[in-house]
């Protein structure tokens, strides 16, 4: 093996081991997105819930 062989090596493995890790930090980020739209979704949801709540409670009842 000449120090070519050697460093091309080194760099496909390097690049290889980057790659990886770089995937690594891409699904770590993808699930924290997923988790703070999930808490958003519930936020709303929740913040939907109330406005109805105060709506339902603003329109007098017609069948009293």
């Amino acid at each position: 093996m000449t120090v070519s062989d050697g460093l091309l090596l080194l760099l496909l493995f390097g690049g290889a081991f980057g790659l990886w890790n770089l995937s690594d930090l891409l699904e770590a980020k993808e699930q924290e997105l997923r988790e703070r739209a999930r808490k958003l979704k519930l936020e709303n949801d929740r913040e939907e819930r109330r406005i109805q709540q105060e709506q339902d409670a603003a329109v007098p009842s017609t069948n009293s």
